[in-house]
């Protein structure tokens, strides 16, 4: 009884420490398959049109994003496409957005700041809520190395979504089921949804992001409905490959990547390392320290620690150079204190602006956009 006991509770704290581990006993070690083809791209002619988009992104947060009017309505729920309530004829419609026959999917995106059991509390001050929780987060630089690393990863995670819905390329969110009520989610009934703001702030109403729930909070599978809804939505589209991010590595994101990829009978799946989160529970400080110098993260070091996580059972491929250059490299547009936008290097020098977006026609835009997919 003692030992059922002790069993019964070191699967419970797997599971409220996040994502949960999957069983060894389901796996088999196999060589595993990296695809390096994308750090062999000369990324030169691309930053003028990666600057473009950033510009485009720091634009709209400032136009956009800091109006209270927005605010309030991303606090009203998610605003994305659910994969459920898009009719099968439309499948099809959506290949146009695929990023030369790939499709990104991220799974349970910001896990560790909203759901992960043991994390810091992260409370914004009364009445200012010009940022988010996850922005928020991403200010501070901890001392704790396996909490910086976890803080890089979740900055190329966000920076990563935000350019791919404003570049129109497809994504797929999978948000944890029933999230409101995940016992570790600090942000629940009674308060603001904080994660339905996160959600809508990094997808842009962009027609080119939709989302599916998780069977569970604590795990990657999907119900079989979905998984049968996710599975001819991916061959309507005709996806070639299939890009998998998000976390934990080596728990929910692989219970995902062998769910969907075992019943799949199309397309190659592929984890994403430049993408990918690590669960703190995995790390120790001398691990930490060996994937990242503190400033950019050792994607090689991540493949292989991916690998490990893994035993070998699943494929990798690295993000297109465009993308891995801007995650690694800061933006080089921001805003001063007077809210306009101004090259970094050269700060006296105020880029270009647009037209002040109007809020209402953003949304209404937003609307029409979905409407008509």
């Amino acid at each position: 009884m003692i030992i059922r006991i002790h069993i019964v509770f070191v699967l419970l704290v797997f599971l409220l420490g996040g994502c949960a581990v999957n069983q060894a006993s389901q796996r088999t070690t196999q060589p595993a398959v990296i695809d390096n083809s994308a750090l062999t791209e000369q990324p030169d002619e691309n930053t003028p049109y990666i600057r473009e988009l950033l510009e485009s992104i720091e634009k709209r947060n400032l136009a956009i994003e800091k109006d209270p009017l927005w605010i309030k309505w991303s606090y009203s729920g998610i605003g994305l496409k659910k994969l459920n309530n898009i009719p099968a004829e439309k499948y099809p419609d959506y290949s146009k957005f695929m990023d030369n026959g790939m499709i990104y999917i991220i799974v349970h995106p910001a896990y560790f700041v909203f759901f992960h059991n043991n994390k810091p509390v992260i409370l914004r001050t009364p009445d200012n809520f010009d940022s988010s929780i996850v922005d928020i987060f991403l200010k501070d630089g901890p001392d704790n190395r396996i909490l910086k690393l976890v803080q890089q990863q979740q900055r190329n995670e966000k920076n990563f979504i935000e350019q791919i819905t404003t570049d129109g390329k497809l994504v797929m969110l999978v948000l944890p089921k029933d999230y409101n009520n995940h016992p570790s989610y600090p942000y629940g009934s009674g308060t603001e949804d904080e994660y339905a703001r996160y959600i809508n702030e990094i997808t842009n109403g962009s027609g080119s992001a939709v989302y599916i729930e998780s069977s569970s909070p604590t795990g990657g599978k999907l119900l079989t409905n979905d998984l049968i809804m996710l599975l001819a939505f991916l061959g309507k589209i005709g996806a070639k490959s299939v890009l998998v991010g998000g976390g934990y590595v080596g728990r929910c994101q692989e219970e995902f990547y062998n769910y969907v990829s075992s019943y799949s009978a199309t397309g190659n799946y592929f984890i994403v390392p430049e993408i990918s989160i690590f669960s703190p529970e995995d790390l120790s400080e001398k691990k930490a320290e060996s994937l990242s110098d503190g400033e950019k993260i050792n994607f090689q070091a991540a493949s292989e620690f991916i690998i490990s996580r893994t035993f070998g059972n699943v494929n990798l491929q690295h993000l297109s150079r465009r993308y891995i250059k801007s995650l690694i490299n800061p933006p080089q547009v921001a805003s001063n204190e007077k809210g306009n936008l101004v090259d970094i290097k050269n700060e006296n020098n105020p880029v270009e602006q647009t037209e002040k977006i109007d809020f209402l026609s953003y949304i209404c835009s937003f609307c029409f956009t979905n409407s008509t997919l």
